[in-house]
């Protein structure tokens, strides 16, 4: 074989599986994207940086959030410097090319056939139009003091799709963007522009539009998938990234010792499921029971709301799912049950 693992896509998920895998594991590793930088804003949560990874530079803060009340979520937020992470990252042999999977261990690109004991697809989620989206619009503002929000959901109004105002330091500026966290449908790019301005931040400069699904067709490819492809996409708050980074180790280790993919296991396919039963219950909401039911999220304590926005931890996900049913209101009761019947 040419190689021990091939990694086709080098967006965070892959490009950090094939850094550890030629860093750690000492892996002939070869990677191959057609593109060379990262363009969209991406955001951790701390604690899902594993320490390998905590020398690359991040812009921290730790957030607030408001939904009927302003609450300390008590936890760090980390935005990758892109450009940096990148640069640190892709230190093993790559082509700048797309790639064709031929089987599960050949990849042809640029007219030649690469061969290798695994080849990994992480190219990101597979398209699905039957799923719900995420849809933002952002602009950046040189204004550093502004306080971190990751979740600001005043004004409330019941214009649909509800969103919400995120705002987090960044590489290039305080980030505003005006969020979708769940639709069927998404919006004209001008009304969320609208929307933003009515919270008296004028979009200008550099732009961020971001629409990406809740989830990905089921892979069906001959290579093992990672990151989004594999399902990682959070099914409510739309995070993979720290997923991906959390898992890196334990997905190299399942490789090497012929073991199931951590993924696969019964307990990460069960928090899936109940993720997913949560998000059919948020896209049901108004603009008013949607900041209802994520006041019940804020005001859960901060190691039980990273239990449930970690994707994976099925037991926290029971968890504070009971803990937010016992304390919801009868009619947002009445509409969870028949949501997820």
């Amino acid at each position: 074989m040419d190689v021990d693992l091939i990694v086709v896509g080098l967006g965070p998920a892959g490009a950090a599986l094939a850094y550890r895998a030629a860093t750690h594991y000492g892996w002939r590793v070869l990677g191959i994207d057609p593109t060379t930088s990262w363009d969209k804003t991406l955001g951790v949560w701390v604690s899902d940086i594993p320490t390998w990874l905590a020398h690359l530079p991040v812009i921290r803060s730790t957030p607030a959030a408001h939904a009927l009340s302003r609450h300390n979520l008590g936890q760090g937020y980390a935005v990758i410097d892109t450009a940096a992470w990148r640069a640190a990252l892709v230190t093993f042999p790559t082509l700048c090319a797309d790639a064709t999977i031929i089987d599960a261990h050949t990849v042809t690109a640029q007219g030649t056939t690469y061969r290798a004991r695994w080849v990994i697809d992480a190219r990101g989620p597979l398209p699905d139009p039957s799923l719900p989206v995420q849809q933002a619009l952002g602009t950046f503002v040189d204004a550093p003091s502004t306080n971190a929000t990751w979740m600001d959901l005043r004004p409330i109004s019941e214009d649909y799709p509800p969103t919400f105002l995120y705002t987090v330091p960044t590489p290039h500026g305080m980030l505003h963007e005006e969020t979708i966290l769940i639709t069927a449908a998404p919006l004209a790019w001008g009304e969320l522009e609208s929307r933003l301005c009515a919270r008296g931040v004028t979009a200008c400069g550099r732009i961020e539009h971001v629409l990406f699904s809740l989830g990905s067709a089921p892979y069906r490819g001959p290579a093992i998938p990672f990151g989004a492809r594999a399902g990682f996409i959070n099914p409510v708050t739309g995070y993979s990234v720290g997923t991906a980074l959390r898992l890196v180790d334990a997905t190299l280790d399942a490789l090497s010792t012929h073991r199931s993919l951590p993924w696969h296991s019964i307990g990460f396919r069960c928090d899936q499921w109940l993720l997913r039963r949560a998000q059919t219950v948020l896209l049901s909401l108004t603009a008013t029971e949607q900041c209802t039911f994520l006041e019940l999220l804020f005001q859960l304590s901060s190691a039980q709301q990273q239990r449930f926005l970690q994707l994976g931890c099925w037991r926290g996900s029971v968890a504070a799912m009971i803990r937010m049913f016992r304390a919801a209101s009868p009619a947002l009761k009445r509409r969870c049950l028949r949501m997820i019947a």
